[in-house]
C-alpha cells in the first residue's frame, strides 16, 4: 500500500470533503478519489458514506481510521 493513499484517506476523513482534501494535499480531486477507491478495494469495503455532506466515515472506515 502506498503512503499517499493512506494520507488521502486521513485528510478526507478529517476535512469531510474529497475536494478539500485535494486542495490541502495539492492533488487533483480525481487523484484523491482514486486513492480512496484503491484503499476501499484493498479492505474490501466502502470507507465513506457517500451522499452525506460533509462526508462521513462508514463503520468500516471508522475501523480503518481507528476511531
Amino acid at each position: 500500500m502506498r503512503l499517499e493513499v493512506v494520507v488521502s484517506f486521513v485528510v478526507v476523513s478529517r476535512t469531510g470533503s474529497v475536494s478539500g482534501a485535494a486542495r490541502r494535499l495539492g492533488y487533483g480531486q480525481s487523484t484523491v478519489t482514486k486513492h480512496i477507491q484503491e484503499l476501499e478495494a484493498l479492505v474490501g469495503s466502502d470507507l465513506l458514506e457517500r451522499g452525506a455532506r460533509p462526508l462521513r466515515l462508514s463503520p468500516q472506515g471508522r475501523d480503518v481510521a481507528g476511531r
